[in-house]
Parts: C-alpha cells; structure tokens; sequence
C-alpha cells in the first residue's frame, strides 16, 4: 500500500504491509515482553511480525544497522532510539510503522483497524467511541465511519500520550471536518488547554475491510 502523500509529511518515514509478507528477524525475539509465555501462537506471531518490520524500518530510517533494544515500558510504550519518534500499529492482516527524527513533530500516532463488524454497529457502542455530535454526514458507510472514528482516536492518544503521560477516553475528541476527497480529518480535544493543545489533524486509507490513520501533532 501506498504512504500518504511527501507534501502532507515531509521526511517522515512510512511502512505498511501485510503481516504474511513480513518475514520474522531473530532479534525480534529479544523485544517479546515476558507475559508472552502465556501467549498464544497466533498473538506471538503478530507482535514478532510488528516488531520485525519495525526493526527493518528503524535501519532503513536511520540508514545503518539497528541492534538496539525495543522492549516495552511498564506504561506499555516503546522505547525508542534516541532522536526518533515513531509508532506502530497492527491487527492479523496488517502491519503499520511510522517514524520521524525529533523537532519534527512533537508527537506521531497511527493505527489500523477492521471494519467495525455490522452486528456490532449497535448505539451502545456507538455511544462508547464517538460523542453525541459525531453524526455521519459524509460519503463514507457507517460501517466506514464509525471505524474510522475509533481509529483516529486510537493514533490521537498514540501520538499524544508521550509528552503528556496521561490516559484518556474517546469522548476528549470529537470530529470537526472530514474531507474525504483528500483522506483528511480535524478532531477537536477537550481538556489539553494547559498544554495549549486544542485541534489535531491527521489523514486516512481505506480498503474494503480496514482503515488506517495516522495523526501528526506539531
């Protein structure tokens, strides 16, 4: 799949493929936290395969060999080289990685995700990911909508999280415009005003079956 625009996210580094085409890197062994001992296969293999295409991305980014170690925090954050911001993302198809140098952003989030399953597409669920304002009034089904809702939140706490350390729920941000000509969204937040932090945009992908965003705070 194609990154987003250069003009959109200068020098920024993007990857996205699909997990059955990533091979695994040994040294991805080495960032398995310890509760995966308790994990199944199938999760195992996922995180191996995130982790192995962001080690792969990490050498292509930096333009050397990378050997550092990508363990988790204890607040579940990557650790990151130094002077590299980044995120990943990943589901059972895909796998999303997106990386910037420092001082180029404050922070950067992305995030895929399936479809919302129409069963599931009920007003209480609705209710729990988006604010009573966040109405479709756009070209996109529900089905598309609502997913891509939940996803840019998702890549709106990732790309915040780091300089706040703050968890917070989907009801802080709220959908302003969404311009599906050019895979643009603009979400409002509440309750970042100390950190002078009032608007986020960011832009999407779709296929048939999953959404992909990504969320650039400057």
């Amino acid at each position: 799949m194609k990154p987003w625009p250069n003009e959109y996210y200068p020098n920024y580094f993007f990857a996205i493929e699909r997990r059955g085409s990533i091979e695994i890197a040994p040294e991805a062994q080495k960032d398995l936290p310890k509760q995966s001992n308790h994990w199944a296969a199938k999760r195992k293999e996922e995180f191996l395969c995130a982790r192995s295409l962001l080690r792969n991305s990490l050498e292509t980014f930096l333009d050397q060999p990378f050997v550092g170690d990508l363990k988790n925090k204890p607040d579940r954050q990557i650790t990151w080289p130094d002077n590299v911001l980044g995120s990943i993302s990943h589901c059972r198809e895909w796998v999303m990685v997106a990386l910037a140098k420092t001082g180029q952003c404050k922070g950067i989030g992305v995030d895929v995700e399936p479809l919302i399953e129409l069963s599931r597409l009920k007003p209480g669920l609705i209710k729990k990911i988006a604010r009573p304002q966040e109405i479709n009034r756009s070209e996109l089904s529900d089905q598309e909508f609502y997913t891509l809702i939940f996803s840019a939140k998702e890549a709106i706490f990732k790309a915040i999280y780091p300089f706040t350390l703050e968890y917070f729920g989907f009801q802080r941000a709220e959908i302003l415009e969404l311009d599906t000509l050019n895979s643009f969204f603009r979400f409002k937040l509440f309750g970042f005003e100390m950190i002078d932090l009032k608007e986020v945009c960011g832009h999407y992908r779709k296929t048939d079956s999953h959404i992909f965003t990504i969320v650039s705070v400057q």
